[in-house]
């Protein structure tokens, strides 16, 4: 005959199938893996020159935070004064710079004319030590030798008065330039890069930056 009691006693022992699952389920809910972080966003810092009144200050910051949105996170400095943009464009590290040329001021009285020609030697000053992307603007006729000087050094340059799609255009390219030398510095180990623009000051920096000689100017 078969012990009841023995019988009874063996299936207390046993784990029911249904409640072994539902453990084994909870189990990997507890151990479920984190989430991933939210990815850093690349920094760009933008100097505005010459934008001297309040409304065209906005005007600009508004325009650029458009075409940024939120893909970068982004600061703006401004500053009406020649010898301020240059102390910091060293202090900030900036990435972008946009001048209108007409509203530069320099410490020294002088004619606009002359006002002009201290922009464009600033511009030219600020491109050669720190290579990166500038956009000039100014009201002066397209067919002015000055102009035609600022075009050699400055990235873009627009007419005054601009549309807002041609400021927004070229701040695009300007996002291009830096991301692509924000990933030279990435990659550099890897591969040799060439770096727009056709800029040896930017070039060198890189490769300053890299510790090694990857990379050169277009």
């Amino acid at each position: 005959m078969i012990d009841d009691k023995r019988i009874a006693k063996k299936s207390e022992s046993i784990t029911p199938i249904n409640s072994r699952v539902v453990r084994k389920k909870s189990g990997l809910v507890k151990s479920r893996m984190p989430l991933k972080p939210e990815l850093k966003r690349q920094q760009v810092r933008v100097q505005i020159g010459g934008a001297s009144e309040d409304s065209f200050s906005e005007l600009f910051s508004a325009i650029i935070k458009d075409v940024v949105k939120d893909k970068y996170n982004l600061s703006i400095v401004s500053s009406s004064h020649g010898e301020e943009l240059l102390e910091l464009a060293g202090k900030d590290d900036i990435d972008i710079f946009i001048f209108i040329m007409n509203n530069i001021r320099f410490a020294a009285a002088c004619p606009v004319e002359d006002r002009l020609e201290n922009s464009l030697k600033l511009i030219t000053q600020i491109k050669t030590t720190y290579g990166r992307p500038i956009i000039a603007l100014s009201g002066l006729k397209e067919d002015s030798s000055l102009i035609a000087r600022t075009k050699l050094v400055a990235d873009f340059y627009l007419q005054l008065p601009f549309k807002n799609d041609a400021l927004k255009e070229v701040f695009e390219k300007c996002l291009e330039i830096i991301t692509s030398v924000a990933d030279c510095l990435k990659r550099g180990s890897k591969r040799a890069w060439d770096i727009p623009p056709h800029n040896r000051a930017l070039a060198d920096r890189i490769n300053t930056a890299s510790g090694k000689r990857r990379y050169k100017a277009r």
